[in-house]
């Protein structure tokens, strides 16, 4: 059974050339594509060359918005119609393997599994309320944190009839508020009964869980109504449609490991210190790799891979 991994990528184009060739290394059999959105990010024919197929996309995906889920659809779609992987593997640039890929394979082959998802604890009011985004223009940072403060406080008085989180972190993309309404007579579920679950956005998922899931999708509008209202879309639409299938064996797991300190929404970036506490682990991969890293955390990193055979 062959394995496709799918890597999302958009920054540090050397790491994620790297990552290709670690990948086709640990397991030669696989296939490898590789998102990306601008055509300046890297060259498809250094993409081919570490032995990767590349997939230039015109959906602008950002964090936590519905076009982070429609990258996922296209990305698996491009997998099921491109290659004749039974098993797709989504993973980020910034992840990196700590175990040898074969024969994690092999292991899931003979367990025959068709989802690992990597469970994250649920938030009822992201899925309760119906979510849009409202991008922010750029001010100056003192009045960005009285607006931040100002939104924030808005959401504590409104609330439960009206929420609001402000969000400033990261890039000028980020820069947005999350405005979320209560849904009317909501009882819990997506249409056609569909229970949530909140998982990480890494996650393996079988050939058939791929079809079963999309195919869902595609015979049911309401489905993407809702899940385009739903806040964080990627941790819950493709993971609710595959753990309510019944004829899927699906399974808890990490895709790649990481560390998140209180309060904080992104992991911290690995060192060597921090690498050793996920090596032995269980997961594949880890992450985050950070830009330009340390050639050690590389080299340490190849080692437990090496172990694991």
């Amino acid at each position: 059974m062959r394995t496709c991994y799918l890597i999302f990528c958009h920054t540090d184009s050397t790491s994620v050339l790297r990552l290709v060739r670690r990948i086709r290394a640990l397991s030669t059999s696989s296939d490898v594509v590789v998102r990306f959105e601008d055509p300046d990010f890297l060259e498809p024919a250094s993409v081919l060359a570490a032995g990767a197929l590349p997939l230039v996309s015109s959906t602008q995906a950002r964090w936590g918005a519905w076009s982070l889920v429609e990258a996922m659809i296209e990305a698996l779609r491009f997998g099921l119609e491109r290659t004749d992987a039974e098993r797709f593997v989504i993973v980020s640039g910034q992840c990196y393997p700590i175990r040898d890929l074969s024969t994690w394979e092999r292991e899931l082959e003979a367990q025959q599994v068709d989802a690992i998802l990597d469970s994250i604890p649920d938030h009822p009011k992201d899925h309760h309320y119906r979510w849009s985004i409202v991008p922010f223009p750029p001010l100056p940072a003192m009045v960005r944190r009285l607006v931040w403060h100002m939104g924030w406080r808005m959401g504590q008085l409104t609330d439960p009839r009206l929420q609001v989180f402000p969000r400033f972190a990261g890039g000028l993309s980020e820069r947005r508020w999350w405005i979320g309404t209560p849904r009317r007579n909501y009882s819990g579920s997506a249409p056609g009964g569909i229970r949530i679950k909140k998982a990480a956005t890494w996650m393996m998922l079988s050939r058939r869980a791929a079809e079963r899931a999309l195919a869902r999708m595609d015979h049911d509008d309401r489905l993407i109504d809702f899940f385009r209202t739903v806040r964080i879309p990627d941790e819950s639409t493709l993971q609710s449609l595959v753990a309510d299938d019944t004829g899927l064996n699906v399974h808890e797991g990490v895709i790649s490991a990481k560390r998140f300190p209180a309060g904080v929404s992104s992991p911290v970036w690995l060192d060597v210190t921090e690498l050793e506490q996920h090596l032995g682990s269980g997961a594949p991969f880890v992450r985050k790799i950070p830009p330009n890293c340390d050639e050690r955390i590389i080299q340490f990193a190849d080692s437990g891979a090496e172990e694991s055979r």
